[in-house]
C-alpha cells in the first residue's frame, strides 16, 4: 500500500511535464524489492539478493553493500544495447573509498559500466564505442553524495557524446556543462553476467545503498533525465530518514550541537568484521541497534548525558554457539564532515604526552598542539598514536569553526593500551578542487578477537564530548568535569580533592632502611603530608630495585631484618601520626625471580595479582597503592588489568590507587574509572618543568589527578625546602619524594605553612579552568592559571615569571571581591586593576597566589 500510495504521488506530480510513455527502450529495471532482479523483457531471476542485505529504500526495498559484496544478475540477451544506452540507480553510499562500481558488465574486451571513482570524485561512464573503451570521468563533488540523502546519478551516450548527470542535471564545472564528443556503435556483445556494487565480483566495491537501477537501450532526453529525478524525489527526505536511522548512522550527530549536526555525513561510527572481512549490517530493533550473523550478536549501547552534553558508546558481543568465533575485527570510531570552505574550517587539537621524564623548558609533554585546515591542496593529516601516553596524551579534539565561533568535541577512549587517532581530507589533490570530506576516525588495539563458545564481550566505551564556543576554553572545562563527574572513581564521602603524599623514589631510591623511612614518617607528618607511600624496592628477590635476598612479594630483608613485623612497624608509625599507609607494585616478575611474566588475560596470574593485594591491605592496613602497569595488551589481557582494580575498590571502597606505568603515562579513560590520582611524570626535578607539566595537562585533567613532587636528595640540606619549588607543584596534586628528613625545622615550619595554605585553597581547584596567557615557549613567557569562572566560589590565581619583563597584562573571568596574596616565593609582587584585566608584578624566578 504505501508503495502504491508513493507511485500516486510521482504520477500526480509528473503528470503535466514528465509524462514518460510507456519507458519505451527500458531493458533493465532493478528494484530489490522482495530480493528480485527484474528484466523488462520479461526474464526474471531471483539473484543472490538475500533479506539480510535488503532495507527500506526509495520506494519499497533497496539492497545494502558492505564494501565486500555484489550482486550478480545472470546474463541476457535483452541487456545488450548496440546503438545508445543510459544507465540510471539511485545510491546513499556511505564510504567512498578508490572506485565504487554502480553497475558494470564485463564481456570479454566489452565493458558498459557507470562507477563513482577516485575517491568518489569523478562520476564516470564506461562504454566500448568503435571497438574502443572509453571513460568519461566527469568532475564531481563528493560530499554532495555524502550528505545523508539518496541521490540520482546517470550516464548516458546518444551516438555522438557521453553525458552524466545527478539529480537529473547534467555535471558542470562551474557553468560549463561536462560532455564528451565521441561516436561509433556500441558493443554489449557477450553472455558474461553483470554485477551491482563491484567490477566482477573481486573488486572495486560499493559500499552503501542502492535503489531502482535502470538500463535503457536508448538516450533519454533532457527532459526525461529531469523527470527521472523528479519521480523518486518525492520520496527521497522520508526514505533516507529511516534507512539511517536503520542503520545508526546519526548515533553521533543527533546528540551534537545543531550548528555541527549540519556538518555531519551520516555515517555509523563504528564496523565490525568477521574472518570474512565483511562488515556486520545493524538494525534498530525496538530502539537499539543489533546486528546478526550465524551465532554471533552484536548490540550497540549508548547514553547521552544531558547534563554534560557527552555520550559514550560500546558494543557488546555475544557468541551463541559451541565453537569459538576467531578473527573478529573491531574499528570502533569513524565519523565524516561536509567541509565548506573557506566558509567553514576544520581545526583539530591534540596534547603531548608525558615524554617520560623530559627535562627541558617549555617541556615537550603537555603541549597543546592546534591545527587549522585550510584547503585539501596537499593537506597531510595529523596522526597520533601510541602504547600509552608517552609521546601524546590518547585524545583528539575537533571543531568546525564558522566566523569566531566554534562547535566540536572531544573523542577518547575508555582503555589502556595501543590506540591511535586520525584527522584529515579522505582525499587531497594538487588543486584543492574538488572539495573532499574531513574524516576523524580513531581505533584501540584488540587485535584479533576470539569470542569463546558461549560467552560475551563487552568493547571498552568510545566517549565524545560536545562543545560550542568561541576558543577552545569551553571544550577544555566540558572535557575536564565530564572526566571527573561521570567516569572517575570516586572514594568516600565520593568527592575528590587534591592530596598531600610522601613516596621516597626521587631522591632517594631503593637506598633506604626501616629506620630511615621511620624519619621520613615524622617528617612528612610535620609537613601536614595525608598519605605515605613506600615505593619500589621494599620487597625480594625478583623485584625492580630489590636487594635480591626473600620473597618478591615479602618485605626485603636487607631493610626490613623482622620481615613483615618490620613493614607492620612501619605502617602504624605512619598511620599513629595521621597519615595513611601505602606501597607500590610494578606486576612483571614473580616467584623469587626467574619466574613468567605476569599475563593478566590469565585468570590464574589475575587471581594471583588480587589476593596479593589483598593480603597486603589486611597485613599492613594499606589506604593507598601506587600500580604500575606492567606491560599491555589486547582486550583479554586489559580486562584482567582492569579486574585487579575492580575487585580490589569494590572489597576496599576507599582504598586509594595511583596509576601509573613506566615514568608517568596512564592518562586514559580506562585508569580513570578506577584510580584516584596520576603520577605525571618520572621528571619531578625542576620546578618550572613541572609546573609546566601541570599547567598543559590541566587543559583536560582534573587536578586532582596531577601528582608531581618535591624532589629532596641526600645531603642537599634545605636547598629544596623553598616556596617556588612547592608552589610550582600546586596547580595539581602537591607531593614530596626523598631525603624531607634532613630538613631543619625552621624549614620544615615554612613549608608546612605553605601546605595548610594549599590544603585551605584546594577545593576551588576543582572548578573550571582559564589559562590568562598562551601556553610558554620560551623563557621570558609567564605562566599562569586561574581556577573559577566568577559564578560560583572563589577564584584561585597562580601566576609563574621566570625571565622576561617585570609586568605583565592578565585577563581572566570577572568576580566579585578584592584579591587577597595567599602565597608568594618573594615579598615584592603586587597585582592591579585596570580596566579590561590586571596588572600583575613579579621579580625575576618568583611566583605567587591570588584568591578572590
Amino acid at each position: 500500500m504505501k508503495r502504491l500510495v508513493g507511485l500516486l504521488a510521482a504520477a500526480l506530480i509528473l503528470h503535466s511535464a514528465c509524462a514518460m510513455g510507456d519507458d519505451s527502450g527500458l531493458v533493465g529495471h532493478w528494484t530489490f524489492d522482495k530480493g528480485q532482479a527484474v528484466v523488462q523483457s520479461g526474464v526474471e531471476s531471483t539473484s543472490d539478493v538475500t533479506p539480510s542485505v535488503l532495507r527500506p529504500g526509495i520506494l519499497s526495498q533497496c539492497v545494502y553493500l558492505d564494501g565486500g559484496s555484489s550482486v550478480k544478475i545472470p546474463h541476457s540477451g535483452a541487456l545488450k544495447t548496440p546503438k545508445q544506452i543510459t544507465i540510471s540507480a539511485w545510491v546513499l553510499p556511505q564510504a567512498l573509498q578508490g572506485n565504487s562500481v554502480i553497475y558494470r558488465k564485463e564481456d570479454a574486451n566489452s565493458r558498459t559500466m557507470l562507477a563513482l571513482q577516485d575517491g568518489g570524485t569523478h562520476l564516470t561512464l564506461g562504454l566500448n564505442i568503435g571497438e574502443k573503451y572509453t571513460e568519461f570521468d566527469s568532475q564531481i563533488n563528493p560530499s554532495a553524495l555524502m550528505d545523508g540523502k539518496w541521490h540520482l546519478v546517470s550516464g548516458k551516450y546518444d551516438g555522438t557524446q557521453m553525458r552524466t548527470y545527478v539529480d537529473g542535471k547534467q555535471t558542470a564545472i562551474g557553468q560549463e556543462l561536462q560532455q564528451m564528443v565521441i561516436s561509433g556503435p556500441l558493443d554489449t556483445s557477450g553472455s558474461e553476467p553483470a554485477y551491482v556494487g563491484s567490477s566482477v565480483g573481486t573488486g572495486d566495491f560499493f559500499t552503501g545503498f542502492i535503489d531502482d537501477l535502470r538500463l535503457y537501450n536508448r538516450a533519454l532526453s533532457e527532459l526525461e533525465m529531469s523527470c527521472l529525478y523528479q519521480a523518486g524525489a518525492a520520496q527521497v527526505r522520508t526514505a533516507a530518514a529511516a534507512l539511517l536511522n536503520v542503520a545508526g548512522a546519526d548515533l553521533i550527530s543527533r546528540n551534537a550541537p545543531a550548528s555541527l549536526r549540519e556538518q555531519f555525513i551520516p555515517l555509523i561510527p563504528l564496523a565490525i568484521r568477521t574472518a570474512d572481512k565483511k562488515p556486520l549490517v545493524f538494525a534498530d530493533e525496538g530502539g537499539t541497534l543489533k546486528a546478526v550473523k550465524g551465532d554471533l550478536s552484536a548490540a550497540i549501547e549508548t547514553q547521552f548525558d544531558k547534563e554534560h552534553n557527552a555520550m559514550w558508546y560500546q558494543v557488546r558481543l555475544k557468541n551463541s554457539g559451541s565453537t569459538s568465533i576467531t578473527g573478529l575485527e573491531i574499528d570502533p570510531w569513524k565519523q565524516r564532515f561536509v567541509v565548506n570552505l573557506p566558509t567553514v574550517i576544520p581545526r583539530v587539537r591534540y596534547i603531548t604526552g608525558s615524554q617520560h621524564y623530559d627535562a627541558v623548558y617549555p617541556s615537550r609533554a603537555f603541549q597543546t598542539v592546534d591545527r587549522s585546515f585550510m584547503i585539501n591542496d596537499h593537506a597531510k593529516p595529523v596522526d597520533i598514536a601510541g602504547a600509552a601516553a608517552h609521546e601524546y596524551v590518547p585524545m583528539m579534539q575537533f571543531a568546525m569553526q564558522k566566523g569566531e565561533q566554534m562547535s566540536g568535541f572531544t573523542v577518547t577512549f575508555e582503555w589502556s593500551a595501543g590506540w591511535a587517532h586520525h584527522a584529515g581530507y579522505t582525499a587531497t589533490s594538487f588543486t584543492g578542487v574538488p572539495p573532499t570530506d574531513f574524516e576523524v576516525s580513531g581505533t584501540m588495539g584488540f587485535g584479533s578477537i576470539v569470542l569463546p563458545p558461549n560467552s560475551e564481550l563487552l568493547t571498552p566505551k568510545v566517549h565524545v564530548v560536545f562543545f560550542e564556543g568561541n576558543n577552545w576554553t569551553a571544550l577544555e572545562n566540558a572535557t575536564r568535569k565530564y572526566i571527573a563527574d561521570k567516569i572517575a572513581y570516586k572514594t568516600p564521602p565520593k568527592a575528590q580533592t587534591n592530596k598531600v603524599t610522601y613516596d621516597h623514589w626521587f631522591g632517594i631510591h631503593s637506598d633506604f632502611t626501616v629506620e630511615d623511612m621511620l624519619k621520613q614518617s615524622k617528617r612528612a607528618a610535620e609537613l601536614g603530608v595525608e598519605y605515605f607511600c613506600l615505593d619500589a624496592g621494599w620487597y625480594g628477590k625478583g623485584a625492580f630495585c630489590a636487594s635480591g635476598r626473600g620473597k618478591w612479594d615479602e618485605p626485603d630483608p636487607a631493610k626490613f631484618p623482622k620481615g613483615i613485623p618490620d613493614l607492620q612497624r612501619l605502617s602504624q608509625d605512619v598511620r599513629d601520626r595521621g597519615m595513611g599507609f601505602g606501597l607500590w607494585s610494578y606486576w612483571i616478575l614473580k616467584n623469587g625471580g626467574g619466574g613468567p611474566a605476569f599475563d593478566m588475560s590469565k585468570q590464574a596470574d589475575v587471581d594471583e595479582c588480587v589476593e596479593s593485594m589483598r593480603r597486603w591491605i589486611k597485613t599492613y592496613d594499606c589506604t593507598w597503592h601506587r600500580f604500575e602497569m606492567a606491560g599491555s595488551g589486547g582486550l583479554n589481557y586489559m580486562k584482567g588489568y582492569y579486574e585487579i582494580m575492580d575487585r580490589i575498590t569494590k572489597e576496599f571502597p576507599d582504598f586509594h590507587f595511583e596509576c601509573c606505568a613506566g615514568g608517568g603515562t596512564r592518562f586514559d579513560l580506562g585508569n580513570m574509572r578506577y584510580c584516584t590520582s596520576t603520577w605525571l611524570s618520572d621528571h619531578t626535578a625542576n620546578a618550572d618543568v613541572c609546573r609546566f607539566n601541570q599547567t598543559g595537562a590541566l587543559r583536560f585533567w582534573p587536578s586532582y589527578m596531577l601528582n608531581l613532587s618535591v624532589r629532596v636528595h641526600r645531603n642537599t640540606g634545605d636547598s629544596e625546602a623553598t616556596a617556588y619549588n612547592v608552589i610550582s607543584r600546586m596547580p595539581g596534586t602537591l607531593s614530596f619524594n626523598g631525603d624531607i628528613a634532613q630538613w631543619s625545622p625552621e624549614a620544615t615550619q615554612r613549608v608546612r605553612q605553605l601546605v595548610d595554605k594549599y590544603k585551605g585553597n584546594r577545593h576551588l581547584q576543582s572548578q573550571p579552568v582559564f589559562f590568562p596567557l598562551p601556553q610558554v615557549q620560551k623563557l621570558e613567557d609567564w605562566d599562569a592559571v586561574c581556577f573559577g569562572d566568577g559564578t560560583g566560589e572563589a577564584q584561585l590565581l597562580y601566576v609563574f615569571r621566570i625571565a622576561g619583563a617585570e609586568r605583565q597584562f592578565i585577563r581572566i573571568p570577572k568576580a566579585k571581591g578584592e584579591w587577597t596574596l595567599q602565597m608568594s616565593s618573594e615579598e615584592n609582587v603586587k597585582i592591579e586593576p585596570v580596566e579590561d584585566g590586571y596588572y600583575v608584578t613579579l621579580p625575576p624566578r618568583a611566583c605567587a597566589v591570588w584568591k578572590r
